[in-house]
């Protein structure tokens, strides 16, 4: 039985994937992990199977993948699939478990210059494990700014998750450009200006480290508030920031995808109105405002 594979096309759905082995290959797979096994900036894919061998789909960055035979690819009553940078090298090992013998590690040699930035989240107000945080991280990929994802959570995979410590392959990028970190609680922690091949320890909202050095403090005089909050369809949205400034302010949703832009260009007065279309659902919503390298962040609730 081949598996299925549907890309996200937003507010349009989703689209099924028809072409390629990771979607005709026929055996019998229960687990699968998604990871940026070489660091290039996207994610990978591994199935564990039960019948014949198990799969290794290198995302080539086009929105296909490339079937390669690799260590990885051997035989056994596989099922559950986890990755973790069990050895601190900078690139995502794996562990393959099954029936019986069939029990699998793999160490990553990665050999290519790729980078990475690797984040632990430490919950305060929120769980301790930071289970449900969003982290976004955006870096400049050949002239091009590329948002990258990643959600914490403690089942990635048939039976199994990966390492609640978040990666990210960078390519050719040495400095990331902006981190963005939503979590469970509410609470928004956003800076920029990190240098990659290093692992981050951020506790929520108090102090982050890493080499020993403490990074930039969070904006204190970039502040977005919103009324009424809950609303119905039409929000009054004030904007903390001096006139003049050159502002974005947008809505997402709660999976990151934005829903529109409210507002982009110079800041006539600070406090925009917004009416949300007829066709907008009731639900959790976050307004994101940027300027220059400030940005702000507020949850707002959509009743209708």
């Amino acid at each position: 039985m081949a598996n299925d594979l549907y890309r996200n096309d937003g507010e349009a759905g989703y689209t099924e994937i028809t072409l390629g082995a990771i979607v005709n290959d026929a055996q019998v797979s229960l687990g699968n992990c998604w990871a940026d096994f070489d660091n290039d900036g996207d994610l990978d894919c591994v199935v564990a199977n039960e019948s014949g061998t198990n799969k290794y789909y290198r995302n080539i960055g086009t929105g296909a993948f490339q079937s390669l035979n690799n260590a990885v690819t051997i035989s056994g009553l596989f099922r559950t699939p986890v990755t973790a940078d069990y050895d601190n090298d900078g690139d995502l090992d794996l562990f393959i478990s099954g029936v019986a013998r069939s029990q699998a590690f793999f160490r990553n040699d990665l050999s290519n210059a790729n980078h990475y930035l690797k984040l632990k989240c430490i919950g305060v107000l929120s769980n301790r494990a930071a289970i449900g945080a969003r982290v976004r991280i955006l870096t400049s990929q050949g002239g091009n700014d590329v948002w990258q994802q990643r959600e914490i959570n403690s089942q990635n995979s048939f039976g199994g998750h990966n390492s609640y410590i978040v990666h990210f392959g960078l390519g050719a990028a040495e400095v990331v450009d902006s981190i963005e970190i939503y979590w469970p609680s509410g609470i928004l922690m956003a800076w920029g200006g990190v240098s990659a091949d290093q692992l981050l320890t951020i506790e929520e909202d108090t102090t982050l480290s890493h080499s020993g050095e403490t990074p930039p403090p969070l904006p204190d005089k970039f502040v977005i508030s919103a009324y009424p909050n809950p609303f119905n369809s039409t929000i009054s949205i004030t904007l903390d920031v001096p006139l003049q400034q050159e502002v974005e302010l947008a809505l997402y949703d709660l999976l990151g995808r934005e829903v529109t832009v409210i507002h982009r260009g110079r800041l006539n007065s600070t406090t925009l109105s917004y009416t949300t279309p007829a066709s907008l659902a009731s639900g959790i919503y976050f307004l994101r405002a940027a300027s220059n390298e400030l940005t702000a962040m507020q949850k707002v609730v959509l009743l209708k």
